[in-house]
C-alpha cells in the first residue's frame, strides 16, 4: 500500500504495520556522523533530508527512527 504524507511517499506491506518513508540514497561523510539522505516524494522526485548518527531522519521538523523508513 502507498500513501501521500504531505507530499512524501509512504509505504507498508499490510494493514497494522507502520507507514514507512522510502529512503533512496545517503550522503555521509563518516560513519556515525550526522548526514543527509534522499527520501522519495509523491510523483517520483526526491528530497534531501537530515539523518542523524542514530539513523533518525527529519521530515517536516519531526524525527523518525529506523522503524519508520526503509531503504
Amino acid at each position: 500500500m502507498k500513501r501521500d504524507y504531505h507530499g512524501y511517499l509512504q509505504v507498508r506491506e499490510c494493514a497494522g504495520e507502520p507507514w514507512r518513508f522510502c529512503v533512496s540514497g545517503f550522503d555521509h561523510t563518516r560513519t556515525g556522523q550526522d548526514g543527509r539522505c534522499t527520501v522519495l516524494k509523491v510523483g517520483g522526485s526526491r528530497e534531501w533530508v537530515p539523518i542523524d548518527a542514530q539513523d533518525r531522519i527529519t521530515i517536516r521538523g519531526r524525527k523518525y527512527g529506523r522503524n519508520r523508513w526503509i531503504h
